[in-house]
């Protein structure tokens, strides 16, 4: 995949005395993207003194902040770490991120595939997999039943460095022709997940995901990834972008078995996540082509950064 774009803060914009000042904001890289980035240089450190056992919190800017952030803490005792994540989803606009992933304190969590190296080699789906349905949810987010409704998904990737649940990774994925005529690419986003890029014939994923849980080049997979051919695998912010804002967790995850331990319903690997475009979710705001073409080839009058 492509790296990952530098931060800049001053990539924003202002016109002095403004009369109407606002921020562009959507499908990224905007305004907002920089400047929650600048909010978390600011507020992580004021976090760390009041929850000493948080060394880093990261919402990736690429999903748009709150539906993929990712903590790493220091465990004093077991099953510690659900308690910081737990607290930290009581805390302001954190309460309303959709998925939190919660690492030891060696894992870079503003990596995403550090974060999929730390959820193969220490993510135990029976006891680190966390459903909470229903929960409030972001205005923003429009993947639930109903507006400012929706649910949790908590992976817990915590574990002992010297003695993983897992080590050697997955083998390279097949080429889509083996997988099925809907298939238009298949990648991977670190060990734990297997990107794979369908068309709008798909229909239910149901016999895809039998195929990706049978195929031996892909069933070994955590998860399996379904995108819209709209996103290129290719490109790690856009395939972030879709992946996070167009699946809900109480309604998208497909597990290879669902088991019932007492009370506790648990979900067997591979799980599918269903990240399509969906009917009911808006498109995606897209630039004319004529007015993108004309503000380029006017660029160097505005005086604006390359």
């Amino acid at each position: 995949a492509a790296d990952y774009p530098v931060y800049r803060v001053d990539r924003v914009l202002a016109r002095r005395d403004a009369i109407y000042p606002a921020t562009v904001v959507g499908k990224p890289i905007q305004e907002d993207y920089h400047i929650g980035v600048a909010l978390a240089a600011m507020s992580v450190p004021l976090l760390k003194l009041i929850r000493p056992a948080v060394v880093d919190l990261w919402a990736f800017p690429e999903t748009g902040f709150h539906p993929l952030a990712a903590i790493s803490v220091k465990e004093r005792y077991p099953r510690e770490a659900l308690k910081h994540t737990l607290g930290m989803l009581g805390e302001g606009q954190v309460s309303l991120t959709k998925v939190m992933v919660t690492t030891g304190p060696q894992v870079n969590v503003r990596d995403f595939k550090a974060l999929s190296k730390a959820i193969w080699r220490h993510l135990d789906l029976e006891t680190g997999l966390h459903l909470l349905a229903p929960t409030a949810q972001d205005t923003l987010d429009f993947t639930g039943p109903k507006m400012n409704t929706g649910s949790r998904l908590v992976l817990l990737a915590v574990g002992d460095e010297a003695a993983p649940l897992r080590s050697e990774p997955p083998p390279a994925p097949p080429g889509p022709a083996e997988l099925g005529g809907h298939v238009r690419a298949v990648d991977t986003f670190g060990p734990a997940f297997l990107l794979v890029q369908v068309d709008d014939g798909l229909g239910e994923p149901e016999t895809l995901r039998q195929t990706l849980a049978q195929h031996p080049g892909t069933r070994d997979y955590l998860f399996h990834v379904i995108l819209s051919d709209d996103v290129d695998l290719k490109d790690p912010v856009m395939t972030l972008w879709a992946w996070f804002t167009r699946f809900d967790p109480l309604a998208d995850l497909h597990p290879a078995e669902r088991v019932v331990r007492g009370n506790r319903l648990c979900l067997r690997a591979p799980i599918l996540i269903d990240a399509r475009w969906k009917k009911g979710y808006p498109r995606p705001v897209a630039f004319d082509p004529a007015v993108e073409k004309r503000v380029l080839d006017r660029w160097s009058q505005f005086g604006l950064p390359d």
